[in-house]
């Protein structure tokens, strides 16, 4: 606990490290209540999800499994800082590598009040954890991927003011604003970047992953990923690197599944809590019109990655749910999500 206190301390002393996210001085407040977590918080554990994954386990069960491991972190840890140590740990980064410097700045980030219901530090610690049991299920992403994974995964929501990227321009006229969240998000992290010596191509890499995590072009990103003709061509400017890296474009497609999946992939109970979260969010309560546009119009009723298809069950048994109430699938995530 000691060292891991340590680590974080140091990470907010990063050179260019922001000293404020949503009011002045909070990321110093943020991490006196992280250091005070750290004490009672239980060690990770690799026997347990989602660093253990098992091939062959049917999606309702994998679901369930996952849902689990949900709430076993919600209720005993560990929190977002000792799930990342545990991750680079296993890739064998130690915390003077930038990826996990700038993830541990990140993870105080992301423990920065007053948060809105839904994009808070539980997201971002859920998104985490399943883009850690995705990486598992997926054999092809090397060590520098995966150190991409975890970092993109902490930073994607920061400071996440609980609108989506839809806004009135300054005419007043409402209209998407493609990556307005992410871009605020990067915009945080980048000094600190820069001071802690990560490399251009590596930046140029996470914001292109961070900017894929918009909803709104995740059926251009499911298109390349699946590398259906013309689909790199179709791609905005801003994701077209994409196309050219390869290990990008996978870590790209699992941030964006783990962003969803908690929401999408898990079990109707997992699927009911995050709806109310984000219902809270937006001062609405979401109905099962909201889930089908959720899990139809927005995912295409599938993951994109393989290791979140494999999960693809589960989202039909949502979508069933939402054709019939009664089934007990509860309200949906919505269209709201876009962003």
């Amino acid at each position: 606990m000691l060292a891991l206190a340590e680590e974080l301390r140091t990470a907010i002393e990063s050179p260019g490290a922001p000293t404020a996210v949503r009011r002045g001085g909070d990321v110093a407040v943020a991490l006196r209540r992280m250091l005070r977590r750290l004490a009672i918080d239980a060690p990770a554990r690799p026997d347990l999800p989602p660093f253990r994954y098992n091939p062959g386990m049917p999606a309702a069960a994998t679901g369930r499994a996952l849902a689990g491991m949900h709430r076993r972190l919600h209720a005993h840890g560990p929190g977002l800082p000792g799930l990342l140590a545990a991750a680079f740990d296993r890739l064998g980064l130690g915390p003077t590598v930038p990826e996990r410097r700038l993830a541990m700045l990140g993870a105080v980030l992301a423990h920065t009040t007053p948060a809105p219901p839904f994009h808070d530090a539980r997201h971002t610690r859920e998104v985490v954890a399943d883009a850690i049991w995705l990486a598992a299920a997926t054999p092809a992403p090397l060590r520098p991927d995966r150190a991409l994974l975890l970092l993109a995964a902490t930073i994607h929501d920061l400071g996440h003011d609980g609108g989506t990227n839809t806004r009135a321009d300054a005419r007043g006229r409402t209209r998407a604003i493609p990556f307005l969240l992410e871009d605020r998000s990067l915009a945080l992290m980048q000094p600190a970047a820069a001071g802690l010596g990560l490399g251009r191509a590596r930046w140029q890499d996470l914001v292109a992953v961070v900017r894929a995590t918009d909803i709104g072009f995740r059926p251009a990103l499911t298109a390349l990923h699946d590398g259906l003709p013309g689909a790199a061509a179709a791609l905005p400017a801003e994701l077209a690197r994409l196309a050219r890296r390869g290990g990008a474009r996978l870590v790209a497609a699992l941030l964006a599944d783990a962003d969803v999946m908690a929401s999408a992939g898990l079990t109707a109970a997992s699927h009911r809590a995050r709806s109310a979260r984000l219902g809270a969010e937006r001062g609405q309560k979401l109905t099962a019109a909201d889930t089908l546009g959720f899990l139809e119009g927005l995912l295409g009723g599938r993951f994109i990655s393989a290791a979140g298809r494999q999960l693809d069950a589960n989202i039909e048994t949502l979508r069933r749910g939402a054709r019939c109430p009664s089934v007990g699938a509860g309200p949906g995530k919505g269209t709201a999500h876009a962003g």
